[in-house]
């Protein structure tokens, strides 16, 4: 009896080990791209902008602004903004749809900072 009272908390248990296994999966994923995207970004765009927070490497008189005061763009936003021309930067307007949105995930995990200039 026992064996099959088991066997039954087991098996209803496997949904709830399936949605935690996606979940940690999902978040997995988000961490990658974000990661992904701190890498294209530090690629493309840390000559003139701060990419990470507190990134004691960079000058406080960058050309751009820093972006942790852009951390509201999205995928789309930056994909009109690049379409339009960025800072004499064509290239900007080839990345990739996932690209984008890569870069998108490293701005929504920096802690938002009020714009200085």
């Amino acid at each position: 009896m026992t064996k099959i009272l088991l066997k039954r908390s087991l098996c209803h248990g496997r949904p709830i080990l399936a949605a935690v296994a996606l979940s940690f999966s999902a978040v997995a994923h988000a961490q990658s791209d974000a990661d992904r995207g701190l890498a294209l970004a530090t690629q493309w765009c840390n000559s003139c902008h701060v990419v990470q927070q507190n990134d004691p490497g960079m000058d406080d008189a960058e050309v751009g602004p820093p972006f942790a005061t852009v951390t509201q763009y999205t995928a789309p936003m930056l994909k009109k903004l690049f379409a339009a021309g960025h800072a004499d930067m064509d290239a900007l307007s080839k990345l990739s749809d996932d690209d984008l949105a890569a870069i998108a995930a490293h701005l929504h995990r920096l802690k938002p900072e009020p714009r200085s200039r």
